[in-house]
């Protein structure tokens, strides 16, 4: 007589069978995170993928649940059983320090720490704690899930982190400091601003180089190493606004008045503005119209404006305004400095950079 529930009459042929695919599936997600890790995305892809899983993995724990295919008490588990399991904790407790570690989470504010970090992680650690009993048999649903998922991640990696090669700017470095890059990228992956078509490319170049550890509420401007470098023209051109007398903010608030606080739009060509945003007050060493060459000191950076802690927004636009809605952004890569990159080095040259880059500058 047959027991009722069918995943107990599969052949201990076809469980290996399943373990063995399960495997396979789980290796497919090497070269997404080697390319997420070289492409400084590792955390976010894992956000990706926890969006989309979580909810499938979730509602398959508790069928399995239902139907008796878990097994709880560990001890009386097959090995096979047994490795899917561990193999499946160890998955999401991997993928919440990689989020934790890999997060730049402080860039958005303390008050939002929580909802950004915070919450995936805790997911994980759910997850992992319903991924723990043992399943009598391999759960083809979420193995078959996880084998199409995954590919399609990669081709997220690959198609969206993809260097531009058109209406690109190659200029100066634009801080005298070593620091990191918060956020930029030609992607979601690595860059907020990538939403608004107005600040597409912006790149938000700040915070200590040494560590990546973001400033907390409460801590001196003055202990940014950011707060008071050198703003550096970054090519020829002829500065065409300035605003300098707006008040730095303390750490974890948020400023009054334009958006971009203190800042300096320099022509650099027709049309085409660079703009230093959130400078220091009263730093501004140059006046409109006054003409620079590229490598002039054109200020200092600060926190004025919409900022969480001191730190240059950059971007080459195409409008004097930067909210117009015909304006536009544009990639930038720079000289004057080396980056080093999680997974691909230290590099100079003309470099495209974006989120998660310790930057310094060079003569």
């Amino acid at each position: 007589m047959t027991d009722s529930r069918p995943f107990l009459n599969v052949p201990i042929t076809l469980r290996i069978i399943g373990r063995i695919t399960q495997c396979l599936a789980l290796l497919v997600f090497i070269p997404l995170f080697g390319l997420a890790y070289r492409s400084s995305a590792a955390s976010n892809i894992l956000m990706i993928y926890l969006m989309i899983a979580v909810v499938a993995v979730v509602v398959s724990r508790c069928f399995a649940a239902a139907n008796g295919n878990l097994i709880w008490k560990f001890w009386t588990a097959p090995k096979l059983s047994l490795f899917g399991s561990f193999v499946r904790v160890l998955f999401y407790i991997g993928a919440a320090l990689v989020i934790f570690y890999g997060s730049v989470h402080r860039a958005f504010g303390p008050d939002n720490t929580l909802w950004i970090v915070g919450l995936p992680i805790a997911a994980c650690v759910v997850v992992a704690l319903i991924s723990l009993p043992p399943r009598r048999y391999i759960n083809w649903p979420i193995t078959i899930f996880s084998a199409v998922l995954v590919p399609f991640l990669i081709g997220i990696v690959i198609f969206g982190l993809r260097e531009p090669s058109k209406n690109v700017y190659t200029v100066g470095y634009p801080l005298d400091a070593s620091s990191l890059v918060m956020h930029g990228g030609p992607s979601l992956l690595t860059n907020y601003h990538y939403l608004h078509q107005s600040q597409k490319h912006a790149l938000d170049i700040g915070g200590p180089a040494e560590n990546g550890a973001m400033m907390a509420k409460g801590d001196p401007l003055t202990d940014d190493g950011c707060f008071g470098a050198p703003l550096i023209a970054v090519a020829d051109g002829k500065i065409i606004k300035v605003v300098s007398e707006e008040p730095d903010i303390a750490i974890g608030k948020r400023g009054e008045g334009h958006p971009a606080g203190n800042h300096i739009l320099l022509e650099i060509a027709p049309s085409r503005y660079a703009l230093y945003a959130h400078m220091k007050q009263n730093s501004a060493v140059v006046e409109e119209g006054q003409a620079v060459r590229m490598n002039d000191v054109l200020g200092e950076c600060g926190n004025s404006g919409n900022t969480s802690q001191p730190h240059l927004h950059f971007q080459i636009q195409s409008e004097l305004d930067l909210f117009s809605p015909e304006n536009e952004t544009f990639p930038v890569r720079f000289t004057g400095a080396e980056r080093t990159r999680p997974g691909d080095g230290t590099r100079t040259g003309a470099l495209f950079i974006r989120r998660n880059d310790i930057m310094r500058p060079i003569d």
